[in-house]
């Protein structure tokens, strides 16, 4: 347990830095910002979702997986990691958070994938509407529509941006692909999925999402679509179409 107090050493001194910093993960580029929560683990070399990542490249080889979106990309980790696979055609990344967005773009040129990832600036959900979300400046990734659903002192969310809103199914038209998706929305599980039922009817492969106490309903909608769950990893579900 010696790496605990290593890690921690690592994570305040990484705060100390004022301006954003180059980093490497797993042969991939990072610019990350050392004042935000996951830039700061993996600068101070915290693995972040190792377990989740393993498992996802492992099946987009072993499926041969063509077509990535990442709904919920923050700054890239999984749009550059994943974009990365040989057997990935095209990435389509969702990010409305301006900051994290600006953050996802240079991560993917640092990383030559221009020519292979969209950039989308919307929120998914279930309708065309225009929101206001809710942003930690400390830890953009947990930022969210409805702080109803939080755990979190909501004292935290000192930010706010106004943020457009869309169904996936009128952003994004595949069919007959195998695909991966990862939804990681915080508590808006459910809306985006009612979002993109053409999506889950007309194509296969898996599909990672993150499901709270408030997204419950969102692996029912799935099960509907004929994806079944075939394994857990912490609060992330993952669901698979043959």
């Amino acid at each position: 347990m010696v790496l605990r107090p290593i890690h921690s050493l690592r994570k305040r001194l990484a705060k100390l830095r004022r301006f954003p910093s180059i980093s490497y993960r797993d042969e991939a580029t990072f610019i990350l910002d050392p004042r935000n929560w996951i830039d700061n683990r993996i600068l101070a070399g915290v693995r972040y979702e190792d377990a989740q990542l393993a498992f996802v490249r492992s099946e987009i080889r072993r499926r041969r997986l063509s077509h990535v979106i990442d709904i919920g990309a923050n700054i890239g980790l999984y749009t550059v990691l994943l974009g990365r696979e040989a057997t990935v055609a095209a990435v389509h990344a969702f990010e409305p958070v301006r900051r994290n967005y600006n953050q996802l773009l240079g991560n993917v040129f640092a990383n030559r994938l221009d020519m292979k990832v969209t950039a989308h600036r919307l929120g998914l959900g279930d309708r065309t509407d225009e929101l206001v979300i809710h942003v930690d400046p400390t830890s953009t990734g947990v930022s969210r529509l409805d702080l109803s659903t939080t755990a979190r002192n909501l004292s935290v969310f000192t930010d706010q941006e106004t943020i457009q809103v869309r169904r996936l199914d009128d952003v994004i038209a595949l069919d007959h692909q195998r695909i991966f998706s990862k939804i990681d929305v915080e508590g808006m599980a459910e809306a985006v999925v009612r979002g993109m039922p053409r999506l889950l009817d007309r194509n296969t492969g898996l599909l990672q999402v993150e499901i709270s106490k408030a997204e419950q309903g969102a692996a029912e909608l799935l099960e509907t679509h004929g994806w079944r769950l075939v394994r857990q990893i912490e609060a992330d579900w993952y669901f698979a179409k043959e």
